[in-house]
């Protein structure tokens, strides 16, 4: 619980702002001084409003000086920063410290940027602040509009203002200090110019918001219910704009002022989707991680506006800060609200037994209007209209048209038969569409039916079959004077008619275009002013007819809009859909970028960015008992032949700490991503030391394998989210920025560096800066060939590339585009267990990154579809081995019930595979005689049949087809325990096994007894490596333990 004081300012002429100053340490102060100020900006007195309130606050926190200043003072409440320069950090550093601010600084002195990183290392701040080298090229290496704060402190004469105003996020803010040139912010083309004092003096300017973007307030647009956008720089998906981790399949978005709100509720910046704020409406007392949540149906979906969040939470009606999720206003409603609408000020409630308006920034009650379960309410212009009469009762349904300033009656009609069968209302241009929905699979009895708001006289009605697969439901989209409905698909008859989009005479009914239209399926059509969207990412032009469907991913089920067209982009939420392998998690996509497509780009002409450090070292790997590699080998077995320890008496452990002692919302995204497993990664050991990534710091960190002391310490220009590899004395491995590093193993010193992107841009992804072309930390080698994969998903940013390189020096083999996915009948489900982007493993004589195969020599690329086995040959004889079995990307949301977030384990070497069941509570082991002819069946089944299966009490799993032949089963955990097996390696003749509470065991592969046990820390996922006769073992809270003899 915190006691601040909120200032309402004038920082832009159309919009009040709400700051607060918080008391520190969350500690209630009751002689908390009021204060008055009068501000002079812009040659306007600006009043400031001080309120004495209670603020409840998921993120507690204390607001430093800096926050106070720089935040509050130009109205930018969390969110990505710029500072060009690092000669003073301190203002950015504070800003970070709250949780609140990712802060990325430009700098152009190489010796300054590695001073500066390191007194970040020092503070523990890196990551949540970083640092890299000003391109001196004029470009600044960003997506358009997604940076909310740019600071500039020195003069950038490559940079021009244009630039800066490029990156920025509309309502964005640029301070520019005394020492750049008076007229460099009048050139970037923001506005609301002022000067503030804040230790020195800057000039503030603000991007306004484009007139060719629109918002979405409301579940299905706006107050009318029109579920059509005007914003005309939505288009085709080309681009990951960001991406974050998904906690759980959640329905429901709304999206103003710069915000996006998710069920209930959480929320994320519009433009680079950092989070900013949650607060549990559903149980409103509980402390702790805001849990993800679907808002049950007798709760009404929050609405917003620029500087409001309307939402009920505890039966109560409020108005939520934007900016802080902080309570407002509480309106005093009859009984409780059902349904919420807002336009131009006031906002009107649907309650249990009447219709209430209020006024939006006093919360005083404007009028109110008795009604007998008042429903499907649309609000226009100047009228309110909704339908009324319980049928339960016996009472006749009426639709009803109310004043939207007095609250009288204008009329009310109930004489049409179908009006008991409405279920949803749309306003548009002086009429009400009433919506007749079957909401079923079936075709006949869906209708819309449009009165004059004016009288209630009828005006069309028009009964048609839906364009959708499931869930049918009449949808009416308004453009201009034009109806616009999606029809189609299986008649009464199961006939299947083509899947159209129409437009049709309002007063005649007559159809004046049709055009082709993909089907949708759970969820219903929304449109913008030139696009259609419909099926599972397909766009139709309105205005040419043309088809566009690049299916990065797809709608999410949903009764009102499965992707919400807004801010420029298009906004898609977690779904456990298999159709195909799609990118996961909550995404905003982009239209392509205004230089061109890159996927229509020569890849083999393409240059990619090479930089030499230091001669490789003259050295070749000998030893066979180390671990070089993430899960050892290049067929991530994830087992050795040689002996692990006989004892597990901890020899060492060094404690290389968390990612961050910080808390904020940040942070929350940071633990929220799939690809991260904990603060450190898994360890790799060779020739005398062992390595990890620290990942969300962006380190790589070599240590004594003997004692554990730390050797050196490297800081790339991105995260690392997997151990690197070790080759010949180099350690290779790739970063997220798109870059690819080769160090000497031994000394930490670059050998060289190579940009895989191609293009050197960044995003926002899971809380930090990322490459649309991340690259995994793990580089797989294979007969002196250095593999790595740059991307997302094959159909995002114009494709994966995959390349083949010189691991000494960086030379280029080959590189080729991956941007197809095998599937042609989407609605197949044949995407289950088919990861969009994986590690590579060597399967045969190519590569394998999840079920694509690219040939070691040629980079051509071979595809089973349906293939969830790989045959994979480690040593004289076979095993069949679950693809993907680590459990890299992130899965789909469950859509059975023994579903896990992670996928079983496997461990195997030759012919004997050693894995966990569904639950991570049973091993087992499987021997395979693949050379004497034994038969597997590699093909996997569609989702829709592991569900069918899974309903009658089935484990449709790929660990349970390979332990239907298994030598022997055991459970290795105390099932109250709920311990699952989160490690696991086969060394020599054992079996060395982690659980998710820290247990670890030593088992016989002979018959899975268990031969000895100890208690430590709990093992991060997939945290255990075996090297010389020693296991090193990878915690959760970032320490590496050393245990043997």
């Amino acid at each position: 619980m915190r006691v601040g004081l909120a200032l309402h300012s004038l920082h832009r002429p159309d919009k009040i702002e709400v700051y607060q100053r918080t008391v520190t340490n969350g500690l209630f102060h009751p002689a908390l001084l009021l204060e008055l100020l009068m501000l002079r900006i812009s040659s306007q007195i600006m009043s400031v409003v001080v309120c004495f309130t209670l603020l409840i606050s998921s993120y507690p926190h204390s607001v430093t000086a800096a926050e106070t200043n720089i935040a509050a003072q130009v109205g930018t409440q969390g969110g990505l920063v710029l500072q060009i320069g690092s000669k003073d950090v301190s203002d950015v550093s504070a800003l970070a410290k709250t949780g609140r601010y990712l802060v990325r600084i430009l700098e152009k002195d190489t010796k300054t940027i590695e001073a500066t990183r390191k007194a970040l290392h020092d503070q523990g701040l890196y990551g949540m602040v970083s640092i890299d080298q000003l391109n001196p090229n004029g470009k600044l290496p960003f997506a358009e509009n997604v940076v909310n704060l740019i600071l500039i402190e020195q003069t950038t004469e490559n940079i021009k203002p244009a630039e800066f105003a490029r990156v920025l996020t509309p309502q964005g803010k640029m301070l520019v200090a005394e020492s750049v040139p008076k007229d460099f912010l009048k050139q970037t083309g923001l506005d609301h110019l002022r000067k503030i004092k804040l230790g020195k003096t800057w000039m503030v300017g603000q991007k306004p918001f484009p007139a060719d973007m629109d918002i979405w307030s409301h579940p299905r647009h706006a107050s009318d219910g029109n579920a059509v956008s005007k914003d005309t720089q939505v288009g085709p998906p080309r681009r990951v704009r960001w991406v974050v981790g998904a906690q759980a399949e959640v329905r429901g978005m709304v999206t103003a002022g710069g915000k996006n709100y998710y069920a209930g509720v959480l929320t994320r910046d519009s433009f680079n989707g950092l989070r900013l704020w949650d607060r549990d409406l559903l149980k409103p007392s509980e402390e702790g991680k805001l849990v993800m949540k679907n808002l049950s149906r007798s709760v009404p979906n929050p609405v917003a506006s620029d500087d409001y969040l309307f939402a009920v939470s505890n039966k109560k009606l409020l108005s939520l800060d934007s900016d802080t999720g902080e309570t407002v206003h509480e309106f005093a409603t009859m009984t409780e609200a059902r349904h919420l609408l807002y336009n131009a000020g006031i906002l009107v409630a649907v309650c249990d037994s009447s219709v209430e308006a209020f006024d939006a920034e006093t919360a005083k009650k404007l009028w109110e209007y008795q009604s007998s379960a008042p429903r499907y309410a649309v609000m226009g212009k100047n009228v309110v209209a909704f339908l009324q009469g319980n049928v339960k009762r016996g009472e006749k349904v009426t639709a009803v048209v109310i004043d939207n300033d007095s609250g009288k009656v204008r009329w009310q009609n109930s004489s049409y038969p179908w009006l008991s069968q409405v279920t949803r209302a749309v306003y548009h241009g002086g009429k009400i569409a009433y919506e007749v929905s079957t909401f079923n699979d079936n075709g006949p009895d869906n209708a819309i039916h449009i009165l004059s708001a004016v009288d209630g006289k009828s005006i069309l009605d028009h009964v048609y079959l839906p364009g959708m697969n499931h869930r049918r439901q009449a949808r009416a989209m308004f453009i201009n004077e034009k109806l616009w409905v999606l029809h189609g698909g299986k008649d009464k008859d199961k006939k299947r008619l083509p899947i159209q989009v129409s437009s049709i005479d309002v007063l005649s009914g007559k159809t004046l275009s049709t055009h082709d239209a993909g089907l949708a399926h759970c969820f219903p059509p929304v449109a913008t002013t030139n696009y259609l969207f419909s099926g599972e990412l397909d766009l139709t032009d309105l205005r040419t007819g043309e088809v566009d469907a690049n299916r990065i991913t797809k709608a999410n089920c949903s009764a009102d809009s499965g992707w919400i067209p807004a801010n420029g982009l298009i906004y898609l939420t977690p779904k456990h859909c298999t159709c195909w392998p799609m990118l996961r998690g909550y995404t905003a996509l982009a239209p392509e970028r205004k230089a061109g497509d890159i996927g229509k780009l020569d890849v083999k002409k393409m240059e990619f960015k090479l930089q030499s450090g230091e001669d490789p070292p003259t050295f070749v790997s000998k030893k066979n008992d180390d671990w070089p590699a993430y899960r050892n080998d290049h067929w991530r077995s994830a087992s050795t032949a040689a002996a692990g320890p006989t004892e597990l008496k901890t020899l060492w452990t060094t404690d290389l700490g968390k990612a961050t002692d910080l808390t904020g919302p940040i942070v929350d995204d940071w633990n929220e991503n799939p690809f991260i497993k904990g603060p450190i990664s898994s360890p790799v050991i060779a020739e005398g030391l062992a390595y990890v990534a620290h990942s969300d710091t962006h380190t790589v960190i070599a240590m004594d394998a003997n004692t554990g002391e730390v050797r050196w310490r490297f800081t790339a220009n991105g995260r690392v989210d997997t151990a690197p590899t070790i080759y010949n004395g180099l350690c290779l491995f790739g970063s997220k920025s798109g870059w690819v590093f080769c160090l000497n193993a031994k000394t930490g010193k670059l050998v060289w560096k190579m940009q895989a992107a191609p293009v050197d841009e960044q995003i926002v992804a899971y809380g930090q800066l990322e490459s649309p072309w991340p690259v995994a930390g793990s580089v797989l080698i294979v007969n002196d060939t250095a593999y790595f994969a740059a991307g997302r998903q094959s159909l995002a940013d114009g494709g994966i590339l995959i390349f083949a390189v010189d691991p000494a020096f960086g030379y280029l083999r080959w590189v080729e585009r991956l941007n197809t996915v095998p599937q042609k009948g989407f609605y197949r489900n044949s995407g289950l267990e088919f990861d969009n982007y994986d590690l590579l493993n060597r399967e045969g004589d190519g590569v394998a990154m999840s079920r694509w195969v690219f040939d070691s020599k040629s980079g051509k690329m071979s595809i089973e579809p349906w293939s969830a086995f790989s045959k994979l040959k480690n040593g004289d004889k076979a095993a069949m081995v679950p693809r993907g079995s680590w459990s890299y990307p992130p899965r789909h949301q469950r859509r059975i019930k023994s579903y896990t977030a992670k996928r079983s384990l496997v461990s195997f070497r030759e012919n004997v595979l050693i894995g966990s069941l569904q639950g991570r509570n049973t091993i087992y082991r499987r021997d395979f005689d693949l050379e004497g002819g034994e038969k597997f069946d590699e093909k996997w089944i569609t989702g829709w049949a592991a569900g069918a299966a899974s309903r009658k009490g089935a484990m449709p799993w790929r660990s349970t087809r390979l332990a239907e032949k298994a030598k022997w089963k055991t459970n290795v955990f105390d099932p109250e325990q709920k311990q699952t097996i989160d490690a696991l390696v086969y060394a020599g003749d054992k079996i060395y096994l982690a659980g998710s509470q820290g247990d670890l065991q030593i088992r016989s592969v002979v018959d899975g007894k268990l031969i000895k046990s100890a208690k430590l820390p709990p093992v991060m996922w997939d945290g255990i490596a075996i090297a010389n006769q020693k296991l090193y073992y990878a915690t959760q809270d970032g320490r590496l333990i050393c245990i043997g003899l």
